[in-house]
């Protein structure tokens, strides 16, 4: 029957052997039968966590993982600018025709709106949608 590891444990596996072959274990006091044993240990139980991991993304058991990371909705970049949006003289002078005085004051509708802007395609949105 096949070890099961939880998360957890595939990343302590992981960085154990990292840090087994980095030189970064502590090895003092142990005979060099016993620094081999430990080292084989350490390669089978990261062979056995790989092997698990492979298994579970090729039968869609992996556990999902949100992605935290801002794309571009047209074109899925990674690369953009954020900026905000300040007052609309167009806005304004529509108000302005359509209202009087008091009217030019609906150029500040959306101001201060955190806006993102794409690098490669050049689409605009709203922060958060």
């Amino acid at each position: 029957m096949a070890e099961e590891f939880t998360s957890e444990e595939m990343r302590q596996a992981a960085s154990d052997w990292y840090r087994w072959h980095m030189g970064k274990t502590d090895t003092t006091g142990m005979t060099k039968e016993e620094i081999a044993a430990k080292g084989r240990e350490i390669d089978r139980r990261q062979a056995r966590a790989n092997k698990q991991a492979r298994e579970e993304v090729a039968t869609n058991k992996a556990p999902q993982r949100i992605s935290r990371e801002i794309r571009c909705p047209r074109c899925g970049s990674n690369q953009f600018a954020a900026g905000s949006k300040g007052f609309g003289l167009g806005k304004s002078i529509a108000g302005g025709l359509l209202l009087g005085p008091v009217g030019l004051l609906s150029g500040f509708i959306g101001s201060g709106q955190v806006t993102l802007a794409c690098l490669r395609c050049g689409n605009r949105w709203k922060a958060g949608m």
